[in-house]
């Protein structure tokens, strides 16, 4: 029976034993068809191919063909296989070779077999070696995936990584990731001025830039986890809070154990950063007391990242174990540990003073006016003006932060809310109300985190905007970032990929596309920013009503290898309305969804000059 490429037999048993077995090999058309196949590629009329390209078609297809007929038994076929490329090298070989047909065929046609074969396994030596070298390099994970804010850290990378040093590239120049002498291993300084938060980092290498890694920047004093706090048996204890630790789960089902001491009054707060950094994790919590009593637990916080809080009534030792969940039924097969399963927990034993708070700015940045302070009207509305920006927190459960504002008829209005982003539990629920209590417009109760609602006044008047938690929640760890102001005609940029790479004397077309979601109507034009002195641009005019704009990106004959980031800036030529708007990569996680990641975009593109082609021989 022959069926997809395989011809099934019952045959006798090869070793004479009174039974049959099913054999399984390719089908005499399909080693006809491969046979040909393999005439078309290393025929005569190929020698115009360089032999590296040449080379390489013929591994990816020999390659292809064996994965898909490596069932059964196809030993057999391969063998018959062999002499039919072996022979079309040579002869390939002979019709390329500058060498006299005598010299090429001294000592009979096995000499010459010999040579050839030799020069074949040769080049394709070469090719694999040229091709390791050539391969776009990948970031696979850092350990530990974050640090201490202005300190030093030894951080180790996984992926590909040859050849070594790779240089790295941060979207902070207080951020330095300096390579080491051992593969894999980079020295990084964390300035004092770097920003709190997800920072970006790409290797590169002449052939190419790896998509960007999330490395988070802290303020808490930070700690790698020391062995064997794998074994339950065997808890790491935990000094003193409030501490990150940074670990992994390396194997399948293990489990990482802290004891922590903690005194009567204490609000425990632990929360984990694994899924939100692109990696394959989807952890749990569990917080037991000395006789091994579970105390509180928590699955999915944040994404698939757990957070959990309980008030410690009894001093004593605690604690707490943090796993990779293993139900296939609640979990990709993926997220269960491996050397690139790197998580962050932070642990806090008291309420944070709110300088700690987390915002969105530099640290020990000054504060725009008074609006950036906590506040939590529990009875009465704060009176604001607009545009207007808070960090803020709901605590206690139940409470409900009231913003007072007024409004010209058929004004518009943003109210932008941001606490998943800031690792905060809180799932907010928008509303805005008229004075006497009606709500006018309010967000769904769908389980989001960050949450943004519109909204336009239908009368002049005076308005509430309240925020709360949608399970009527609170606590400490309840924080929010708040904008609101007047919702003005704008527009949005966004770029086609990450990173691109181009030839010397070549041109690579990237897609601008460019949203009037308010109906903006003033003319603009894509300019590019930060290209190598080599290397030109050319854009299509930007359509009125929008919509996907072509950028060519154009290295000239003579253009020198480099490998750099570049901004593409959309500028409004109307002089009395400038504005200028940086287009963004929208970054696709491995593991996680690109709505999942800390950071899930970036306006700092990439590009690529390859070296020159060397001269064929």
């Amino acid at each position: 029976l022959d069926f997809l490429g395989y011809t099934f037999r019952h045959d006798r048993d090869q070793y004479g034993r009174p039974q049959r077995y099913w054999n399984l090999e390719p089908s005499r058309q399909a080693m006809e068809r491969e046979r040909e196949a393999l005439r078309h590629l290393i025929g005569p009329h190929q020698s115009h191919t360089p032999m590296p390209e040449l080379i390489g078609r013929v591994n990816r297809h020999l390659r292809g063909w064996t994965k898909y007929f490596k069932l059964g038994y196809p030993r057999k076929a391969f063998r018959q296989l062999s002499p039919l490329s072996s022979t079309g090298s040579i002869d390939l070989f002979r019709f390329r070779s500058s060498m006299p047909t005598s010299l090429f065929l001294r000592g009979g046609r096995h000499s010459g077999s010999r040579m050839a074969r030799s020069c074949w396994i040769v080049a394709l030596l070469l090719l694999n070696a040229a091709s390791a070298k050539a391969e776009v390099p990948t970031l696979e994970y850092l350990f530990p995936g974050g640090g201490q804010l202005g300190t030093r850290a030894s951080v180790s990378a996984g992926g590909k990584l040859d050849p070594w040093p790779v240089q790295a590239w941060t979207d902070s120049t207080g951020l330095v990731f300096k390579a080491t002498a051992a593969k894999g291993q980079f020295e990084v300084q964390i300035a004092g001025d770097v920003s709190v938060g997800p920072h970006l980092v790409r290797v590169y290498t002449a052939d190419g830039a790896s998509a960007p890694r999330c490395f988070l920047v802290g303020t808490l004093p930070e700690q790698v986890e020391k062995p064997p706090c794998d074994d339950p048996g065997q808890p790491e204890l935990i000094g003193k809070l409030p501490v990150t630790v940074n670990g992994r789960l390396a194997k399948k089902g293990e489990t990482d154990s802290f004891f922590i001491k903690l005194e009567a009054g204490q609000l425990l707060v632990a929360s984990v950063v694994a899924y939100r950094l692109d990696y394959p994790l989807d952890c749990s919590l569990r917080l037991l007391d000395g006789e091994g009593k579970e105390l509180a637990a928590n699955d999915d916080s944040h994404s698939l990242d757990p957070m959990l809080s309980h008030p410690i009534g009894q001093a004593g030792t605690y604690l707490l174990q943090l796993s990779a969940a293993t139900d296939p039924s609640k979990t990709d097969a993926r997220l269960s540990g491996s050397e690139a399963a790197v998580y962050r927990l932070t642990m806090t034993s008291e309420a944070l003073p709110p300088d700690a708070v987390p915002t969105l700015g530099k640290p020990g940045a000054d504060s725009p006016d008074e609006s950036m302070v906590l506040w939590s009207a529990l009875q009465t509305a704060r009176p604001v003006l607009l545009p207007f920006s808070i960090d803020g927190q709901i605590n206690p459960a139940g409470d409900e932060d009231r913003f007072r504002f007024s409004a010209g008829q058929n004004e518009r209005f943003y109210f932008r809310v941001q606490s998943g982003t800031l690792s905060s539990p809180l799932e907010a629920l928008l509303s805005v109300r008229d004075q006497y209590g009606n709500v006018l417009a309010q967000t769904e109760s769908n389980g989001a985190q960050d949450a943004e609602l519109t909204w336009t006044a239908a009368a002049e008047g005076s308005y509430t905007f309240t925020i709360t938690d949608q399970a009527r929640k609170g606590g400490i760890e309840y924080v929010y970032h708040l904008d609101m102001g007047n919702l003005l005609p704008d527009f949005q940029v966004t770029a086609s990929n990450h990173a691109f790479r181009l030839k010397p004397g070549t041109t690579n077309e990237m897609i601008v596309t460019v949203l009037r979601p308010d109906g903006y109507e003033s003319s603009m034009s894509l300019v590019l920013e930060g290209l190598p002195a080599s290397v030109d641009a050319n854009a299509d005019p930007v359509p009125a009503k929008g919509g996907d704009v072509k950028v060519r990106l154009m290295a000239r004959p003579e253009a020198k290898p480099a490998n750099q980031p570049f901004r593409v800036l959309a500028i409004v030529t109307d002089p009395a309305a400038p504005q200028v708007r940086l287009a963004t990569a929208i970054l696709k996680g491995q593991y996680a969804a690109p709505t999942d990641l800390l950071t899930n975009q970036t306006d700092q593109l990439w590009l690529t000059v390859l070296p020159q082609p060397k001269p064929d021989r």
